[in-house]
């Protein structure tokens, strides 16, 4: 995105500084003290009041208010310090020398401003009522956020007679700030704004605050110039005009409306849960001072809006939230039976996007890398190793709609990939979720707003202009942010209570794996049924055979084509991983690598190998198996990329003791190496840990079968 100018230096600091002390021209204010006195006053008073004007230290008189005595002594004695509790505004209309005025009164703390704004047009009364009561019914039986705003600009319009009335909504800062032009009414004469696209300077944070505060902002004539308002006491800081109906508007949207040839504007706030949702803005070609009485039914009429969208936003957003609490409702129901949470997202990987807005999915388990969508390996794995570095994603989930601009370092790999959502469910096992979204190509059309030139010190309008962005993709909902934070919660829960579970059955299996023979039970015939019962079958069958009292049902195993066997296997749990199995060249006439041994016993020995490999390797390298012969033993050699073993922690490698730390017991009891040297060594082999930069080897030594 281009670089923007800097608003104007001069602009208000604060909503008391700046144009604070004028008011504009069509109108006449006073400020008084708490005793009633007149301490400040506009210098056009005698201009538009004649003889009746107000006197600065003088109090105001009857004839001022309209005759109403009740009105005229609640203008002095004490106020309340509580904006809340003060009489915020009262109106009455009153004429004085020979012209009429909208008397408005506003009690706020700190001095009370007394208002007579000149009537210089008729305010709509014919039919008021049935009129007011078509367009009320015609913005309620709007059934979409869309909808209600096209209807809203168009009802402001009919109302005032304004040429050309916007809904202006506020982008989120979290995407880059600023605003769009998403809904028109327009005269014909005029070009459409529709669509068009402003920076956060186009309206400064001052003016956003007053639009807050003011339920109606009205610049009637923006070629006027503004008249200064005197104060009883030179060297006191000039009068707070922020809740003035007649307060001068700041330099930056009048220069705009001259520079654009417009004469006029209006301003009516749309607020979404006490926040600044957008604004609905008037132009008009010529000077139009809108009536007060029409302005207080506009600015009604975008409390209305302001309600009904705020509802038909909440709605969307419980639809939302329920379609993606679904979801997850129903991949935990899954996960409860599921060995691996990781197969059951990747099994449902295509939904979680979906739901999502997402065009891509990945979810890492361990080394493996289970992917949805047409994204390379390489990025997968670059993606994963940037999130584990920067941690941005540890605890709660993380959102970018631009990659580019969060991780420059991965600009020239990202090949038309922008937003990531992305949360670490469990640090230790590498578990993480990743949504990708695509680089969406908008065509911006700039609107023409004013900027300062730093040279002249002079205002100057930057012409509309189309930019395309790049580097985007569409900004995640906040639903979708907190619907994956809410899942990673769930699944972190899972996992510790996964892991407790292990340890109880650890406990279990170890003492088992400890019995001596003659008070060791034989596992019996029938099958369990559960899981971990079936573990403690094998644990039970494991102690007996270590200690010779389960004797071998020995066959001839092809190890070459055993293994072919098991590799696919694993890969089918993993998918994703690649494994590269390397065999010797068979020359004419040779036997096969095969050895004397119990098939099943072998194939839990290379399964429980190929799964430490997967686990424990980097992500997106592949695990090498080899097979080979050695002098008269048969040599399998499964190699993944991985730090090396602490030295203190290798001698105890094989032990049913090992630490839990090496065999993860995330995904298993925590033997299984154990296991593995035990079938080893029950036909005659050995199984052996090595370490050559960068490989981790886990080598199996077996006696071949004997040449017939």
């Amino acid at each position: 995105m281009r670089a923007l100018p800097t608003v104007m230096a001069g602009a208000p600091k604060s909503l008391g500084e700046g144009t604070a002390a004028s008011i504009q021209a069509h109108g006449v204010l006073a400020g008084l003290d708490s005793e009633g006195l007149v301490t400040h006053l506009s210098a056009n008073a005698c201009e538009l009041l004649g003889r009746l004007a107000p006197v600065l230290g003088e109090r105001l008189r009857l004839e001022h208010v309209a005759g109403d005595a009740q009105l005229l002594a609640s203008l002095s004695g004490p106020q309340s310090t509580n904006f809340f509790e003060a009489d915020a505004l009262r109106h009455r209309q009153v004429a004085l020398n020979g012209r009429s005025f909208d008397l408005l009164v506003h009690r706020h703390p700190g001095p009370t401003l007394v208002e007579w704004e000149w009537c210089q047009q008729e305010p709509m009364r014919q039919e008021l009522g049935p009129a007011l009561h078509r367009i009320v019914q015609n913005l309620r039986r709007q059934d979409t956020a869309q909808a209600l705003l096209e209807e809203a600009v168009r009802s402001v319009r009919a109302v005032t007679g304004l040429d050309r009335t916007m809904v202006y909504r506020f982008r989120r800062e979290d995407v880059g700030g600023g605003g769009d032009v998403v809904a028109e009414a327009c005269i014909p004469e005029l070009p459409s704004f529709l669509g068009y696209s402003f920076p956060d300077e186009a309206i400064p944070q001052a003016t956003r605050r007053l639009c807050q505060l003011n339920a109606v902002r009205l610049i009637a004539d923006a070629h006027s110039q503004p008249v200064p308002v005197f104060n009883l006491d030179p060297s006191a800081r000039p009068l707070d005009l922020t809740y003035a109906v007649l307060r001068s508007p700041e330099p930056l949207p009048v220069d705009y409306l001259r520079q654009s040839d417009m004469g006029a504007a209006m301003t009516l706030p749309l607020m979404i849960e006490d926040q600044l949702w957008g604004v609905i803005i008037s132009h008009h070609r010529t000077r139009l001072q809108v009536p007060y009485p029409t302005r207080s039914i506009c600015a009604v009429l975008a409390e209305l809006v302001s309600a009904q969208l705020q509802s038909q936003l909440a709605q969307d957003r419980i639809a939302r939230e329920r379609q993606l609490e679904h979801l997850r409702s129903t991949l935990l129901d899954q996960m409860q039976s599921a060995v691996e949470t990781a197969q059951v997202l990747s099994a449902r990987s295509q939904e979680i996007a979906e739901a999502f807005g997402a065009e891509a999915m990945l979810v890492s388990h361990q080394s493996s890398l289970h992917a949805h969508g047409p994204v390379t390996p390489q990025l997968w794995s670059t993606l994963r190793r940037w999130l584990s570095e920067s941690g941005v994603d540890d605890g709660h989930a993380y959102a970018t709609d631009s990659l580019a601009l969060a991780a420059p370092a991965l600009a020239d790999e990202l090949g038309g990939w922008a937003g990531l959502l992305s949360i670490s469910y469990d640090a230790s096992s590498q578990g993480r979720i990743l949504l990708l979204r695509r680089e969406r190509l908008d065509t911006v059309t700039w609107g023409a707003w004013p900027v300062l030139s730093e040279r002249a010190r002079t205002l100057h309008l930057v012409q509309s202009s189309e930019e395309t962005l790049r580097g985007f993709s569409k900004p995640w909902a906040h639903e979708d942010v907190a619907a994956l934070d809410a899942l990673g919660a769930d699944l972190r829960r899972l996992v510790a209570a996964r892991v407790a579970e292990m340890h109880r059955y650890r406990d279990a299996v170890s003492a088992m794996l400890h019995a001596r023979p003659d008070t060791a039970a034989s596992p019996g015939t029938d099958e369990p049924e559960g899981r971990f019962e079936r573990v403690l079958h094998q644990a039970m069958e494991l102690s007996l055979l270590r200690q010779g009292v389960r004797p071998l049902i020995r066959t001839p195993v092809d190890l070459g084509e055993l293994l072919a066997e098991r590799i696919g296997a694993a890969q089918q749990r993993h998918h994703g991983t690649s494994i590269y199995f390397e065999t010797p060249a068979v020359h004419e006439g040779e036997a096969a690598i095969a050895v004397q041994g119990e098939p099943d016993r072998l194939a839990r020995l290379f399964d429980g190998l190929l799964e430490n490999a997967v686990r424990h390797g980097h992500a997106g390298e592949s695990v090498v198996v080899r097979v080979g012969r050695e002098g008269s033993e048969a040599l399998v050699e499964i190699s993944n990329i991985s730090p090396p073993i602490a030295e203190s922690v290798v001698a105890a490698l094989f032990s049913p003791t090992v630490p839990a730390a090496i065999d993860d017991s995330r995904s298993g009891l925590g033997f299984g190496l154990y296991v593995g040297q035990t079938i080893a060594l029950a036909h005659g082999g050995t199984l052996t840990y090595t370490y050559d930069d960068p490989f981790v080897t886990m080598a199996v030594r077996l006696p071949l079968e004997p040449a017939p």
